[in-house]
């Protein structure tokens, strides 16, 4: 968080989020929301084929930062008071 604000000290509002259980456990608690359709990334992008492995292959992948940052997020905008629809683009 120290180094995010020093980097942007006017361009972006950042709050921390402690994640709540398991890396497993927060996205099972999401997965419903993409199921649905309501989570949108852009059909061609540079990292989209390495995102959509890492997210197929969760947990046995050897890696699964994305998952759990896209995981906390969802948890974390599923509490707040916003549109219910999220595009994940620019990874």
């Amino acid at each position: 968080m120290q180094e995010l604000k020093a980097d942007n000290p006017h361009m972006i509002k950042f709050t921390a989020v402690l994640p709540k259980g398991d890396k497993v456990s927060r996205l099972a608690a999401v997965t419903p929301t993409m199921e649905q359709g309501k989570v949108f990334l852009p059909a061609e992008a540079p990292w989209l084929r390495t995102l959509m492995e890492e997210l197929v292959t969760f947990p046995f992948a050897s890696f699964d930062d994305q998952v759990d940052s896209i995981s906390q997020f969802m948890n974390w905008h599923k509490n707040q008071n916003t549109v219910k629809v999220m595009r994940l683009t620019g990874l």
